[in-house]
C-alpha cells in the first residue's frame, strides 16, 4: 500500500484517499473523465489515485482534486481528522527536529569548549612555571605535555 509521508513521520494512506476522492466524485455526479478534465489530468491518474495505486503521490494534483471535489486537502489526506491536529503534528515534528538539531549542535560547542579549556589550562600551566621556575623546568614540563597529547 502506497504512503505519502510528510516531514517524514505523517502518514496519509492512499487507498483511504481514493475512497474519498470517489465517494465525493460520485456525490457531485462527476465522472472519472469531467474530473480529469477539471484537474487537468489524464483520466487513468484519477483511476490510479481512486484505487490507491499510486507510486509517486503529487501534492499539487491532490489538491487539484479537492479543489474539484469542493473540499479541503486536509479532508482529502486525513478524513475526519481535524486540520488542526495535523498542523499541530506537523509542527510538533518540526520541533522535534528542530531541538534534536540544537543538541547535536551542543554537543559540538561543549567539545569545542572542551578542547579550549584543556589549552588554556596548559597556556596557564606554562606561564606559571615559567614564572616560577627556571627555564629548564618549564621546558621539562613543556616537553612532557607535548608527549602526552
Amino acid at each position: 500500500m502506497p504512503i505519502l509521508t510528510a516531514m517524514g513521520t505523517t502518514k496519509i494512506d492512499l487507498v483511504a484517499v481514493g475512497r474519498r476522492i470517489l465517494e465525493k466524485r460520485e456525490y457531485h455526479e462527476l465522472s472519472i473523465r469531467s474530473l480529469a478534465t477539471i484537474v487537468g489530468c489524464n483520466k487513468s491518474v484519477i483511476t490510479r489515485y481512486e484505487s490507491g495505486q499510486v507510486d509517486h503521490p503529487s501534492i499539487i494534483t491532490l489538491e487539484a482534486i479537492a479543489k474539484a471535489l469542493k473540499v479541503s486537502f486536509y479532508w482529502l489526506c486525513y478524513g475526519d481528522q481535524d486540520e488542526n491536529d495535523v498542523k499541530n503534528q506537523l509542527k510538533n515534528q518540526i520541533d522535534n527536529n528542530c531541538t534534536k538539531a540544537k543538541m547535536i549542535l551542543n554537543i559540538a560547542e561543549l567539545k569545542f569548549l572542551n578542547q579550549t579549556i584543556k589549552m588554556h589550562i596548559h597556556v596557564s600551566s606554562m606561564k606559571l612555571l615559567s614564572q616560577s621556575f627556571d627555564g629548564d623546568l618549564a621546558k621539562d614540563y613543556q616537553s612532557n605535555l607535548e608527549t602526552s597529547t
